[in-house]
């Protein structure tokens, strides 16, 4: 899922999982979501690309080679596809380490669904199945996740599913005007509530 109105601002946003929905989903018909293996790598590349998560091929493979495979141990148990009756990958989501509070927790990452695969719910089948992995990890902070104002239909989604919006201090390595970063998150969420609201 990476639904982004251009229209409107940016401003970067944290999520926290406080709410845990139940983990129970059915997927449309011809679909299957597996473990990640590196035989996939090339159409998840291609599928971030298409997405704009990822520049070119070429940046999405430099990425691979410096954050995954030194960690393959890590990749099937950690990032998830979803893949059509051609077996072939038309979404991906992950529970994958991130550093925006100064120190490393595990974040919902890389969440996409192809352009001809969207709405038939794939993106929340796929969080649900990500939600699981992480607490079958046993770990002790939430499980967070980055966005921003401009993907107010995707925060939607994650709202949904027991995502709720971050309003404690500045996070250590968060990229944002610290001195001004509660009154800027404050606005952003308020910016974002009111365009869900008129997505209704």
């Amino acid at each position: 899922m990476t639904t982004v109105d251009t229209t409107v601002y940016h401003y970067p946003v944290l999520m926290e999982l406080t709410k845990f929905p139940k983990l129970t989903y059915q997927l449309a018909k011809g679909y299957h979501i597996r473990p990640f293996e590196m035989r996939y790598m090339e159409q998840w590349i291609q599928l971030n690309v298409e997405l704009k998560q990822m520049e070119s091929y070429e940046a999405g493979k430099a990425y691979v080679e410096k954050t995954f495979l030194p960690k393959q141990d890590l990749l099937s148990k950690q990032i998830l596809i979803i893949v059509d009756e051609k077996n072939y990958v038309v979404a991906t989501a992950s529970v994958w380490e991130g550093f925006h509070y100064g120190e490393r927790r595990m974040r919902l990452h890389w969440v996409g669904v192809s352009q001809k695969h969207q709405r038939k719910g794939l993106a929340r089948c796929i969080v649900l199945a990500c939600i699981q992995l992480y607490l079958d990890m046993h770990l002790s902070t939430p499980l967070y996740l980055s966005s921003q104002t401009n993907s107010y239909v995707a925060i939607k989604m994650y709202e949904d599913l027991g995502f709720t919006p971050y309003f404690k201090e500045c996070p250590k390595t968060f990229d944002v005007c610290f001195d001004t970063y509660e009154e800027d998150n404050r606005k952003a969420w308020d910016f974002i509530h009111q365009k869900i609201a008129e997505l209704d």
